[in-house]
C-alpha cells in the first residue's frame, strides 16, 4: 500500500516565501546603491578613507582663498571648498554626477551647515552648485544633492 507523500504545512511555505523575499529585496537594494554609487550611509563606508583623504588635501595643499568658493579637482573626483573667516572649512565632494539627472555627493563641514529658506532649488549654503541637504551619515558629514529633473 502506498503511503502518502506529507505536504509542508502552507503557514511554513508562506514564511519561506516571507524570508526570501525579503531576502531578495536586500540583495536588490545593496545592488542598485552600489551599481549607481548613491550617497549614503552604504556608499560613505566605503569610500571614508578616500573622502577624508580630499578633506585632508584640501587643507594642507592647496592655496586657501577665504571666503570664496572654489572648484578642484582631486584624483578625479569634483570638489568645491570654502574657508570662512574663523578658518573653519566646508567642502563638497561629488561622487556622482548623473549628467541632466542630477549630482549628490557629500558635504563635510566642521560647523552645522547653514539653513536657507524660501528657495524651491537649495536648502543649505554649500560650496559649489545648489545643494539640498539631506541626511548627516556621520559627524561633519552629510548627504547632499542636486536634482536637476
Amino acid at each position: 500500500m502506498d503511503t502518502p507523500v506529507k505536504q509542508a504545512k502552507p503557514t511554513r511555505r508562506i514564511a519561506f516565501f516571507l524570508v526570501a523575499s525579503a531576502i531578495a529585496v536586500l540583495i536588490g537594494w545593496l545592488a542598485w546603491n552600489l551599481y549607481w554609487q548613491v550617497p549614503g550611509r552604504l556608499d560613505y563606508a566605503l569610500k571614508r578613507k578616500m573622502l577624508d583623504q580630499i578633506v585632508g588635501t584640501v587643507r594642507t595643499k592647496v592655496a586657501k582663498t577665504e571666503g570664496r568658493t572654489t572648484p578642484l579637482m582631486i584624483d578625479g573626483t569634483r570638489v568645491f571648498f570654502r574657508k570662512d573667516a574663523d578658518g573653519n572649512y566646508s567642502v563638497t565632494i561629488v561622487t556622482a554626477d548623473w549628467r541632466h539627472v542630477g549630482m549628490a555627493g557629500y558635504l563635510y563641514s566642521e560647523n552645522p551647515p547653514k539653513r536657507i529658506t524660501g528657495d524651491s532649488y537649495r536648502n543649505v549654503d554649500a560650496p559649489g552648485d545648489a545643494w539640498m541637504l539631506e541626511r548627516q551619515v556621520a559627524p561633519k558629514w552629510w548627504v547632499v544633492s542636486n536634482h536637476l529633473y
